[in-house]
């Protein structure tokens, strides 16, 4: 028996559809995106015309830093910029003329990646598209202008205080076994000690008993520090601080430096064992770093 011309072609166009979707399924992305991918992952990346002037990232062993003063840099930020250039997707070419339309390359961001010193990529990053979600950008040199997936402007233009690692320790609080503040003269404050079984807070070498409730939750509170902004390089600390807590888990001690408090914007000025900087931290974490004995008290 045989199909009528029609029909034939018919299930014929229906069974080419079908390839087409089990094919965009497999492939994981829909017909007609472009994916411009880097064989080599990048292990510097330059961007330029930015807020911030230029900003450079170089991979030091297993840490990202930043620009001649190496700070060190905020580990997720990076990542999301070493994906966006590794993998570059576009739904669609618009233009071969960077020049014909408003795509915003006559002030465009650009970002260069880079691996052992050879150019992988050169991206120029012009206007966000008016859903915000994606972004017109020529690819090395070419004039090319591809929209491209994602905010490319908000993920790399960006300042270098917002690229700098923020965390100034972090501390498992269920491991802590000991607390200090020490005030300005170097003398212990108080000193709380965890110890028997179930383990316990008490304060070292006093008969006074701190509030279970009060104790661990405070301990969770200063069990990790961020910083809330870096201070200037020439910042000058006042002569005696207002005091020093250090913190003891798993036989390694953490210490924080409390130097003073700004009565207009609240926040404190501090140092840390584990930070070559000068920071802040917000009036709320300041507070909860500055505690007297009476505060644990029942």
């Amino acid at each position: 028996m045989h199909l009528p011309v029609r029909k034939t072609v018919l299930l014929a166009a229906i069974l080419v559809l079908a390839l087409v979707y089990v094919l965009q399924l497999s492939l994981g992305r829909p017909a007609g995106i472009r994916e411009f991918v880097l064989e080599t992952a990048p292990d510097t990346i330059e961007i330029t015309g930015g807020q911030a002037g230029t900003v450079r990232l170089v991979l030091d062993g297993d840490r990202w830093v930043l620009n001649d003063e190496r700070y060190p840099a905020d580990a997720a930020a990076v990542q999301s910029m070493v994906s966006a250039i590794t993998t570059v997707r576009a739904p669609g070419r618009v233009s071969g003329n960077p020049e014909r339309g408003d795509f915003g390359f006559d002030s465009p961001l650009t970002i260069t990646a880079f691996a052992s010193g050879k150019k992988l990529r050169t991206l120029h990053a012009g206007k966000v598209s008016a859903n915000a979600l994606q972004t017109y950008c020529r690819l090395d040199g070419s004039d090319d202008v591809y929209l491209v997936s994602g905010n490319l402007r908000n993920s790399f233009d960006r300042t270098v205080e917002s690229l700098r690692e923020k965390t100034v320790y972090a501390l498992d609080s269920a491991g802590i076994e000991r607390a200090v503040f020490n005030t300005p003269d170097g003398a212990a404050d108080w000193v709380l000690e965890r110890s028997g079984n179930p383990p316990v807070w008490n304060f070292a070498g006093s008969t006074d008993i701190p509030d279970a409730e009060k104790t661990a939750a405070w301990i969770r509170s200063v069990a990790s520090l961020r910083v809330q902004e870096y201070a200037s390089v020439d910042t000058v600390l006042p002569d005696a601080p207002q005091g020093i807590l250090s913190l003891t888990a798993g036989g390694k001690t953490v210490t924080v430096t409390v130097h003073e408090k700004d009565e207009e914007t609240g926040m404190y000025l501090c140092t840390s064992s584990e930070l070559p900087y000068t920071f802040r931290v917000s009036s709320y974490t300041g507070d909860r770093l500055v505690r007297n004995r009476e505060s644990f008290l029942k």
